[in-house]
C-alpha cells in the first residue's frame, strides 16, 4: 500500500513578519537548536491539494504522528514523533519544512549554514556525506550532522537532511536522533540504521502538475 504522504503548497501566512530569505534562514538555524513558535500551519493531504501549485510530498512513517506545525510568510513546517513521544521529551523526530519564498539558493550554502550553527552551539560537531543530485528534475543535496553535546541542554543529537531546490521554494526534510552525548570516535547509532534512514529521506517526492519537466505521479 502507498504510504500516506502529507502535501505541503503555497499559502499566504500572517503580515508583520521579516520576509527576507536571510531571516528565514536564521529561523531555519533556531528551529535546528529547538526555538521554534507556535502558529497554525495550513497543510493538506492527498486529494485536497491546491490546482496548480507545486507539491512536496513526504511519506508519514508508520506509527508516527503529526505534534507541531508553524506557518511565517516564508516557512511552513510540519513536525512528526513517534507515538509515546512528546515535543518536551522526544528522542526521534523528523521535520518537514517549506520555504516559498527562497527559490534560487546554494543548496550546499544552506547546509553549510546549518553546520556554521550547529558549530556554535555544540561542543564538537561533524559533517558527513554532504552530496548533490537531482530529484524529478530538480536540483537536491543531503547531509549527515553530529551534535556531540549541545551546550545548552546537555543532549547530544545527530540529523540527516535532504533539501530540495523546487520553482516555487526551498524543501527540506531532516530526520533527527536526541542521545546521550557522545565521541565522535563511537557515535551511537548503527550505520545500518543511518543507511535505512537515507533511503527514506530519498523517497519523498517534489512536483508540478504545471511544469512538464517536474511531473506529478
Amino acid at each position: 500500500m502507498e504510504p500516506e504522504r502529507e502535501a505541503l503548497v503555497g499559502h499566504a501566512g500572517p503580515a508583520g513578519v521579516d520576509r527576507s530569505p536571510g531571516a528565514a534562514l536564521g529561523r531555519r538555524a533556531r528551529a535546528f537548536t529547538g526555538a521554534v513558535g507556535a502558529l497554525a500551519l495550513a497543510f493538506c493531504l492527498p486529494g485536497a491539494r491546491a490546482a496548480g501549485e507545486e507539491r512536496f510530498e513526504v511519506p508519514r512513517p508508520p506509527g508516527w504522528k503529526l505534534s507541531l506545525s508553524l506557518t511565517w510568510p516564508d516557512l511552513r513546517m510540519l513536525e512528526y514523533l513517534p507515538s509515546g513521544q512528546t515535543l518536551e521529551a522526544w528522542q526521534d523526530r523528523l521535520t518537514v519544512q517549506s520555504f516559498p519564498r527562497l527559490r534560487d539558493v546554494s543548496l550546499e550554502r544552506y547546509l553549510d549554514s546549518i553546520g556554521q550553527q550547529a558549530r556554535r552551539v555544540c561542543d564538537q560537531v561533524q559533517v558527513t556525506g554532504i552530496g548533490s543530485g537531482t530529484l524529478n528534475g530538480y536540483p537536491t543535496a543531503d547531509m549527515g550532522l553530529y551534535c556531540t553535546r549541545f551546550v545548552e541542554s546537555g543532549q547530544g543529537e545527530i540529523t540527516l537532511f535532504r533539501v530540495v531546490q523546487g520553482v516555487e521554494g526551498l524543501y527540506v526534510v531532516q530526520r533527527a536522533w536526541r542521545v546521550t552525548p557522545f565521541s565522535l570516535a563511537a557515535p551511537p547509532l548503527r550505520l545500518e540504521v543511518i543507511a535505512q534512514w537515507a533511503e527514506y529521506l530519498r523517497s519523498i517526492t517534489v512536483c508540478h502538475p504545471a511544469v512538464p519537466a517536474h511531473p506529478c505521479p
